[in-house]
């Protein structure tokens, strides 16, 4: 017991709490003074999500680089050759590699990420059935959330062997009934996609033609250019203007519909 008391009370312990605080203090005011670059940070395209993508690869770099401060000159005030202890470490670190297979794969899968720009923090993405924003991302794992239920999904760097990179635009399919004036039904487009105008983060709404002869309608498709967290929003806004319009002019809205032919004996 007087051993661990005198322990307690030595200059190793004392010099050894003082370089933890220290360095606890320092990482605290360093991550408040990021959180608040990042508030401030603008968005909008790719080239301020590579900033950011980079500030907070520096921001775990520093962390890890503090953490290693702290324990190199903790070891060194107890008397620990730290030399000898690397160099012993590289034996040990061929096990350990060994064991940590997954996460080297997942730095590895990181690197190819950033190296190559598939995607930076703010991009839309689409991975498997989840559509969501890059909210944040190290070497280690990315964070997506759903842009359809806010849920954030955190997927190791390994797994991503396909991502789609979603554009900042979406093509909406609108039909029209075989039997209604094509030029009328021109027109309606035409006026429900200058009934868009003003809509929040809305880039452009323009008609963009005919698509195809469909069996039941003939498809004509709008092209909407807005973020993609705000496109099914804005789709539904254009779908209802277009329904009005359509009764304005009187068109009809097409569904499928079958014809059948009775052969009297």
């Amino acid at each position: 017991m007087d051993k661990i008391v005198a322990y307690f009370l030595s200059s190793r312990f004392i010099w050894s709490m003082l370089v933890a605080v220290l360095c606890f203090v320092v990482w605290c005011m360093v991550r408040r003074a990021a959180r608040q670059y990042l508030k401030k940070l603008p968005r909008g395209n790719r080239e301020d999500g590579r900033r950011e993508t980079y500030f907070r690869l520096g921001i775990n770099g520093l962390k890890v680089v503090l953490a290693a401060t702290a324990l190199v000159i903790i070891l060194q005030v107890h008397g620990v050759n730290v030399t000898s202890l690397v160099a012993g470490f590289g034996v040990v670190g061929v096990v350990v590699g060994l064991a940590m297979q997954d996460v080297l794969k997942d730095l590895i899968m990181g690197f190819n990420i950033l190296s190559n720009g598939f995607f930076m923090v703010g991009d839309t993405v689409q991975y498997g059935t989840v559509r969501g924003v890059v909210t944040d991302f190290t070497m280690r794992a990315t964070r997506i959330q759903d842009i359809t239920n806010g849920n954030i999904l955190t997927v190791c760097n390994r797994n991503i062997s396909e991502i789609i990179r979603l554009p900042d635009w979406t093509i909406v399919t609108v039909p029209a009934a075989y039997e209604d004036d094509q030029k009328q039904v021109r027109r309606a487009l035409e006026a429900a996609c200058r009934d868009m105008e003003g809509q929040p983060e809305l880039q452009e709404c323009c008609l963009l033609g005919l698509s195809e002869f469909g069996d039941s309608a003939i498809n004509y498709i709008i092209r909407l250019s807005a973020p993609a967290p705000r496109q099914a929003a804005l789709r539904r806004v254009l779908l209802e203007r277009v329904r009005l319009r359509y009764e304005e002019e009187g068109l009809s809205i097409p569904y499928p519909q079958m014809d059948v032919h009775v052969k009297e004996k």
